[in-house]
């Protein structure tokens, strides 16, 4: 593997990041993409979305149209973060989905309010938006989407990672982890993750169910699993990589967490630490990660942030380098001497310098992928300066 290219795609401005919400193909034969882009306003508060079509796949790009942005309510913001995409070539259905929440205020994240998902399912060439599908499908305490990466089945389901925050009996917040002030059972950020599964009717519209929780022992993981990504197998298996941490557990590494599951997405084993073939589990920080199957070679790969420099994982940080690795699928482990640094920290700059908030497609072209990142420190982290980040492009060839 090779990377071929690093481009700035946007830049910064005062106080709001450039941000990169999905990438997809809208059209089964013809080269045409669609990119939705917006801003970081505050800490994991999004706005202003807007979406970007190029016909002639990504050398250029029309003028932007607006999307998705915040609306002033009694007492704050309804806004929408966490955009993900898939389109499905078979049914011409392009899939967005995202979530819709409340906030006090545009400056940060607050954990205490809930969120549902809010999905539209449409025909990607008519201009007239779908009305869109917003629920929290029956979970008191709010369903999301992070870092979500959908994806088609064999069997036509479209399965999304989807995470919800842990119901405590007790035990939990006994050791000091904070709960919600309006749900005093639920915590704060100790989170479980689980499919949503989307199956297509007789009538062509999507029934969604969600599947069961990702079981994961409190011990593993001091914020519980969360930002899953998921693939199918060539044995039929479906595999999930997930989002653990080691935050105020010093004396603990940090690991991405491996589940699978052999009922379609119901039901999972128990996590264990991701692995590499040679039997070594390197350390990962807190972060997000994609799996997916390569369409020049069939292949699966993964990308993520590894701790491949000496340093431990200490929760959310280091996040450099973002690299890419082939996967070996029996048994499941990344290939060792396949990850490849696709970008990671200079000397001079931030030791706190983000590569992980990542969205990417496969080119039907060349079969590269190509990455759109916002590398979040790129010019220091004093006070809001973490904004003053570009976003880039980049290009990654496979074998």
């Amino acid at each position: 593997m090779k990377v071929l290219e690093k481009k700035v795609m946007i830049e910064h401005k005062p106080e709001r990041a450039p941000i990169c919400g999905f990438a997809t193909y809208i059209s089964a034969t013809e080269p045409v993409l669609l990119r939705r882009c917006g801003w970081e306003v505050g800490d994991d508060v999004h706005d202003d979305f807007y979406d970007l079509i190029s016909r002639d796949n990504g050398q250029t790009w029309e003028a932007p149209i607006p999307s998705l942005r915040s609306t002033a309510v009694a007492g704050g913001f309804m806004v929408f973060v966490e955009n993900s995409a898939i389109f499905l070539e078979k049914r011409n259905r392009l899939v967005t989905i995202t979530d819709l929440k409340f906030e006090p205020s545009l400056e940060g994240a607050h954990g205490e309010y809930s969120a549902q998902l809010h999905i539209t399912v449409r025909d990607p060439n008519d201009a007239t938006e779908a009305q869109p599908f917003v629920s929290d499908f029956g979970i008191r305490q709010g369903l999301y989407v992070s870092f979500c990466h959908p994806v088609e089945d064999s069997r036509g389901r479209l399965l999304v990672p989807v995470m919800w925050q842990k119901v405590d009996d007790g035990s939990i917040q006994q050791r000091g982890f904070p709960t919600r002030p309006d749900l005093p059972d639920v915590l704060m950020d100790v989170w479980e993750v689980a499919l949503l599964i989307g199956e297509f009717d007789a009538n062509g519209e999507i029934v969604w169910n969600v599947g069961n929780a990702v079981p994961c022992e409190f011990g593993k993981s001091s914020r519980g699993m969360n930002e899953g990504t998921v693939a199918e197998l060539q044995d039929g298996r479906l595999a999930m990589v997930l989002r653990g941490s080691n935050v105020g557990w010093p004396d603990k590494p940090g690991y991405k967490w491996l589940s699978f599951s052999s009922d379609g997405g119901t039901n999972w084993t128990e996590p264990i630490p991701l692995p590499c073939d040679d039997g070594s589990t390197p350390e990962s920080s807190a972060t997000g990660s994609a799996l997916f199957r390569s369409i020049k070679n069939g292949r699966l790969y993964w990308i993520g942030n590894l701790c491949l420099h000496g340093e431990r994982a200490s929760g959310n940080f280091p996040r450099s380098p973002l690299v890419i690795a082939e996967v070996q699928e029996e048994p499941f482990a990344l290939r060792r001497d396949s990850i490849t640094i696709i970008d990671e920290r200079a000397p001079h700059e931030d030791a706190g310098v983000q590569m992980s908030n990542f969205r990417f497609y496969q080119d039907r072209l060349t079969g590269d992928t190509v990455l759109y990142l916002t590398r979040y420190g790129e010019r220091g982290s004093h006070q809001l300066d973490w904004m003053m980040a570009d976003n880039y492009q980049y290009r990654v060839s496979v074998e």
